[in-house]
């Protein structure tokens, strides 16, 4: 891209001074900011970077309009109003734009208020409050202090709330003075508003409840009604109308409008001259606003292709508008064919104004109105006469010919034959041009003229100049006989088939010229042996209608005024021309006599045509009855070409003509025998295109080098465009044809996304008709990547770094290419380091890093303002974030992607590079697995864990890539880290990781913050002290004893089955307490054993964590039970009952050792998923998850042990009234409770202090893993009742 020095701008600064070094591109200079101040967004910015002269000119500017105001002659009011609704919509977007303090828009308003006053009358003394006050006695004007802290605010909610989140995150300041902040009003507009939502609705007056006015909720309001909501509560003294809530009919009284109806459109002449009719044109002068709407009725798929296809047909239309000062919007809307309203139809309504209630019900009339009309249509499908479309004429009296046809062209091979003087109409001259229109028409020995349309052949020798004679002549295929004095000199007489015999006066003949074919141009009317043109003053449809009638050319499509095509040379001209439309000439309706006329503008006219390989369909009635078996005829140029017979009474018959082509041409007309009448003439042009020849230069060219594809067509009618598109894909583009039809696309630089099949067409418009050739042959474009793809000692990785390699720094492709070729690097990886070494390994890792790097840089296009772009593959995720120097990027940049963000001091990198600078950052899903954790060397033995992804940052297109602030990291994990674990931000140096020049300043359990001082690859390892070897005879003894711990819960659990009857052996309590524990041991440690296999599947992990989590904390619940049971029984021992039907229902001993847990590990996975899954499939340390079990089992613990106490407070108490015959039955019981402390769970106390003493962790195990055991014995073995 070239750089040009005239629009650009400079500006230098030397010591904190603005300096006059001017720079150059070359030798040109590049103008400065001092020179040619910056223009954006309607605001001027010069060297001072300053808003102060602005705003003094604002104000200048102020006082002058208010003084042209007040010396203008209108009244007080009206001053006012043009103050209110001229002036002060003016001001709100400079003052919005520029930094202007509260307390200078206080200046200007009392300014403002004094002419207020004045054009008023009233007296100075009367404050603002009462010219800007509401109530009964309020004025129509606003304050403009007040609408400047409303369009401070809407600015300022317009930046918090930007879909950009890197216009949100770091929106500006605004700068208003110190007497009044936008933010501080907005922030507090917001808290009114949210107290709003919590005191709800609040009923006023008398009406019903729910009857009053409401206003959207904040919680739930969109974007635009919030801010809205927002200048509501901030200035409740002010009326805030939206521009966007005024429909664009309220805004001006002269809107005009015109439809397309039965083809009679003709687009404005005030606007543009053109031949397209679009379905409606909606107009207003005073805002100089056009809108061109097209309608589309199309099956639901197509809508968009629709709305596409319409938008590009009016673009070149509305270019000539907009030349002329007219705003165009072009909107195009589409109505589903079974009833579906696109989105483009519901938004031109809005835009209209129709909103609500009206809104709604043209929606649904529409949709109605669709629906009706497709169902018609699916009525008359089977109907033959559809074949082809047609055009009634009707007979207008009794007894006349009604005629039908297709769009109709010109009457004769010649563009009609209207005049007699002309030498050339003799059949004996030999002229080529002549011979060519009539070579399907033999006339030899006969002389050209037309009547009404028609032609008529007489005798060639009679046609003398100024001779008296007697000659026979042919009229609708009729011979007659006249005798008369023929003038052929000032005047044309023809003859009439309604009096045989005799010749009349005929009118003045008439022709179109200018025209692309003899039914389109400007009207010409033949008088005095010269040609006048037709004044435009009051020409409507009705005029053209009869224009075409009498040239034989069918129904007139549009009646062009202001010399459309082109101004005649003659002054003289027809003027006040008023036709009712009934006419069959222009001189039989009302007009003011041609005479010489400078003053108006010439009338044109535009009449139908027809396309070759369509069908016509010639439809001839009568409206009167015809008795006997009537024949009809089909007339072409007066020569019979079709016969039908028809049953008596029968009133029409269609004639059919299938496939036109040239040949088919000419005038038609039909009649009816016995009673011969004849109908009025209809025209028919054909229009031939050929199929159009697209040839490529060349066949298959290398990536990068330009492509140029040729596409031609051999057709008479030049002047349309040429379409290239691409299939399957996107590029599409259009050129206008030549003078050679034939046109030259060029692919400047072709890449991978261009390969595939073209094909072009061709467009041309005649008669207003467009007409659209058939496709062109396919041709195929295959991009050759790897022009050494032969070379056998490279291997395709190797080609294509080179490739690469051989890319610049100014090299820019499309985010589809980048993709593209980042895929194709990814699979060329894959394949040469399957079989690498560990070094060969790093040195392709090496290679990968610096291509992709490359790649990911051309992403980054030039840009004035700003611009991001961003890539995903299966292994690869890259981001771009560019600034210009017109970027309103103000504070530092972030950059992000699924599991990095990027903190830079962008802004400050632009300013060391002329305004502009980029960065990127990409991350590797499988780099991690070549770059492992253990090339990262430290004095200490820890052992090492890859923590993140590899990322990569670059500063792309960015000469001084110096990093003005260091730039934070914040990566997020891909593993659970260890609390005890020490995080450090690493980067490749191309053989190890490194920690130079970055440090870890945050970490949590999710993610950690870098903050490095220079951009390569980096990544994030925790370094953790290497577990303890295992002790075999440990190990073993361990297996051992849950191995008897889960035997004996099994045999306990066989026992309870068998002596399920005695309730006093097998308590509900105690037999869930041994399934759990059975369930809880076991599950345990089956996990552990295949923990390498299940380690990988993250759900499976996840969802073994949480049965654990489940059954461990039921087992501890059936503790606290069994606990409560051991109470009652000691209870009952020291009253001397029995212990039957102890306890609740176990119904409910159920839902507390089942639903309990259930709740628990339910509201635990609902707040924290993420916290069940860790390395050994238990719960996580993130977040204090695991107090979702340790919380519960210390609550059941610390009961258990209170209440383990009163057991054996009361149990010494109630043995201590025992007989002394009775102390070995004391030692048995004291013997057993104290088993009974360890089946209740109170050794899993020593679980807290295991972790100090080996000693302690030995004896936890042992306790904990015989717990199965100690309930087999105690109540089984040693059970006598067992």
């Amino acid at each position: 891209m070239k750089i040009k020095p005239s629009k650009s701008r400079s500006i230098s600064i030397v010591k904190g001074k603005l300096s006059n070094y001017c720079f150059h591109i070359g030798e040109e200079p590049i103008p400065t900011v001092s020179e040619k101040p910056v223009k954006s967004l309607g605001g001027s910015y010069d060297a001072s970077l300053k808003d102060k002269e602005q705003v003094e000119q604002l104000r200048k500017d102020i006082a002058s309009a208010l003084e042209n105001i007040d010396k203008t002659l209108l009244p007080g009011k009206l001053k006012l109003w043009c103050m209110q609704y001229g002036l002060l919509p003016r001001l709100l977007w400079p003052l919005t734009l520029y930094e202007v303090p509260l307390s200078k828009v206080e200046k200007l308003e009392r300014l403002v208020n004094s002419f207020a006053r004045k054009w008023l009358g009233l007296p100075r003394c009367l404050s603002s409050i009462g010219l800007y006050g509401r109530g009964m006695l309020e004025l129509p004007i606003t304050s403009l202090a007040e609408e400047y802290k409303c369009a401070k605010v809407r600015l300022e909610m317009m930046l918090q709330d930007s879909c950009d989140p890197f216009v949100a995150q770091a929106a500006p300041i605004l700068a208003t003075g110190r007497k009044w902040t936008p933010l501080a009003a907005t922030e507090q507009a917001k808290a009114a508003l949210r107290h709003c939502d919590i005191v709800g609705h609040v009923q006023e007056g008398r009406s019903g409840l729910g009857l009053g006015t409401s206003r959207p909720i904040w919680s739930k309001a969109n974007p635009a009604q919030r801010r809205r909501l927002v200048v509501q509560e901030g200035q409740p003294s002010v009326t805030i109308t939206s521009r966007a809530d005024i429909g664009q009919l309220d805004r001006a009284q002269d809107w005009k409008m015109l439809a397309d109806l039965d083809k009679k459109l003709c687009f404005p002449p005030e606007i543009a001259s053109t031949n397209l009719r679009p379905d409606l044109v909606l107009w207003s002068s005073s805002l100089k606003l056009v809108y061109i709407i097209e309608l589309t009725v199309p099956w639901e798929g197509a809508v968009e292709e629709a709305y596409e296809r319409k938008k590009l047909r009016y673009i070149d239309l509305a270019a000539d508008a907009q030349q002329q000062g007219w705003n165009v919007r072009v909107r195009p809307v589409e109505v589903g064919c079974r009833g579906f309203i696109a989105t483009s139809t519901s938004r031109l309504l809005r835009e209209m104004g129709v909103r609500g209630k009206a809104h709604r019900q043209a929606i649904k009339d529409l949709s109605k109105a669709a629906e009706t009309g497709s169902q018609w249509l699916w009525s008359r499908r089977k109907d033959l006469t559809w074949a082809s479309k047609r055009v009634m004429v009707d007979g207008s009296e009794p007894g006349t010919l009604g005629f039908t046809a297709e769009p109709s062209g010109a009457p004769d091979p010649c563009c009609n034959y209207n005049i007699l003087n002309d030498t050339w109409r003799a059949t004996t001259n030999q002229d080529q041009s002549v011979s060519r229109c009539d070579r399907d028409v033999t006339w030899q020995g006969w002389y050209r003229m037309t009547y009404l349309g028609k032609s008529v052949r007489m005798a060639d020798s009679s046609a003398s100049w100024g001779q008296s004679c007697h000659f026979p002549f042919i009229y609708g295929g009729q011979q007659y006989t006249s005798c008369t004095n023929v003038d052929y000199g000032n005047s044309l007489w023809c003859g009439t088939t309604h009096n045989v015999g005799k010749w009349r006066d005929c009118t003045a003949p008439i022709r179109l010229v200018g025209g692309s074919t003899c039914c389109s141009g400007r009207v010409e009317v033949y008088d005095s042996d010269q040609w006048a043109s037709v004044c435009d003053d009051g020409w409507d449809m009705d005029d053209a209608a009869v224009a075409c009638r009498q040239l034989g050319c069918g129904d007139a499509v549009c009646a062009p005024k202001k010399s459309r095509f082109g101004r005649a040379n003659a002054t003289t001209r027809m003027s006040n021309l008023t036709c009712s439309g009934a006419e069959r000439f222009l001189t039989e309706c009302s007009h003011g006599g041609i005479r010489q006329q400078t003053h108006c503008e010439d009338a044109g006219v535009v009449c139908t045509a027809f396309l070759a390989g369509e069908s016509v369909a010639f439809g001839c009635s009568t409206s009167s009855d015809t008795c006997s078996t009537p024949v009809f005829n089909l007339y072409r140029n007066g020569d019979s070409i079709m016969t039908r017979s028809t049953t008596a009474y029968q009133r029409n018959v269609t004639f059919e003509l299938s496939l036109v082509n040239t040949s088919s041409q000419g005038n038609y007309s039909c009649a009816y025998s016995p009673i011969f009448t004849e109908s009025a003439p209809i025209g028919v042009t054909v229009v031939t295109l050929a199929k159009p020849l697209l040839t490529l230069q060349t066949e298959t060219p290398t990536w990068g080098q330009a492509v140029q594809m040729s596409c031609s067509i051999s057709t008479e009618h030049l002047g349309g465009t040429f379409t290239l598109q691409q299939l399957p894909g996107s590029l599409r583009e259009t050129k206008p044809g030549t003078a050679t039809a034939e046109v030259v696309f060029t692919i400047r630089q072709v890449l991978t996304i261009h390969e595939g099949s073209y094909y072009c067409q061709y467009q041309a418009t005649v008669d207003d008709r467009h007409f659209t050739s058939t496709r062109s042959n396919a041709v195929n474009v295959s991009v050759m990547v790897l022009p050494s793809l032969d070379n056998e000692e490279m291997s395709v990785f190797d080609q294509l770094i080179s490739v690469i390699k051989n890319m610049t720094e100014a090299t820019v492709l499309p985010p589809t290419e980048v993709q593209i070729w980042l895929g194709k690097l990814e699979g060329a990886w894959h394949e040469v380091s399957h079989d690498a070494s560990e070094e060969e390994m790093v040195a392709l890792a090496n290679e990968m890093l610096q291509s992709t790097e490359t790649l990911v840089g051309t992403l980054v296009e030039p840009t004035s303002t700003q611009s991001s772009t961003s890539v995903k593959t299966n292994t690869t995720e890259a981001e771009t974030f560019a600034i210009g120097e017109n970027s309103t990027v103000k504070a530092s940049s972030k950059i992000r992607n699924t599991n990095i963000t990027l903190d830079i001091d962008l802004t400050g990198i632009a300013k060391n590079n002329r305004g502009a600078a980029a960065v990127a950052l990409t991350t590797f899903t499988e780099m991690g697995s070549i770059l492992q954790a253990d090339f990262f060397h430290t004095i200490n033995d820890t052992e090492k864990t890859m923590m993140s992804l590899v990322l990569s940052a670059s500063l792309p297109k960015t000469p001084n890539k110096t990093l003005t602030s260091p730039a934070n990291f914040t990566i997020k994990h891909i593993q659970e880290a260890d609390p005890q674990g020490q995080m450090s931000c690493v980067y490749w140096d191309g053989s190890a990781w490194l920690v130079d020049g970055c440090d870890v300043t945050h970490t949590n359990s999710t993610h950690t913050v870098c903050t490095c001082v220079h951009f390569s690859t980096f990544s994030l390892i925790m370094q953790t002290e290497r577990p303890p070897e295992q002790d075999p005879t440990m190990e073993l003894v361990n297996r051992i004893l849950v191995s008897v711990g889960l035997g004996s819960l099994t045999l306990a659990l066989l026992t309870f089955a068998l002596c399920h009857k005695n309730t006093t052996v097998a308590t509900p309590a105690r037999l869930n307490l041994c399934a759990s524990l059975l369930l809880a041991h076991l599950l345990f440690l089956l996990v552990q054993e295949f923990l390498h296999l299940i380690q990988p599947h993250k759900v499976i992990c996840s969802v073994l964590s949480g049965v654990l989590h489940v059954l461990f904390l039921s087992s501890f619940a059936w503790m606290f039970l069994e606990t409560i049971w051991l109470l009652r029984s000691v209870l009952r021992l020291k009253e001397f009952r029995s212990a039957q039907n102890a306890g609740p229902h176990w119904g409910y001993q159920c839902l507390i050792g089942y639903g309990a847990p259930s709740t628990v590990v339910a509201i635990s996975a609902g707040l924290v998923p993420e916290g069940y899954g860790s390395k050994s499939c238990w719960l996580k340390y993130d977040k204090g998850f695991m107090w979702s079990f340790l919380g519960p089992v210390c609550c059941v613990l610390g009961m258990n042990t209170i209440l383990f106490t009163i057991i054996l407070i009361l149990l010494r108490s109630a043995l201590s009234k025992m007989q002394r015959a009775n102390n070995k039955l004391t030692r048995t019981l004291v013997f057993k409770t104290l088993m009974q402390s360890v089946i209740i769970g109170t050794p899993w106390i020593l679980g807290f202090f295991a972790t100090d003493s080996k000693a302690v962790d030995i004896v936890f195990h042992v306790l904990n893993s015989q717990q199965g055991t100690f309930i087999f014995l105690l109540h089984c073995v040693l059970n006598q009742e067992v």
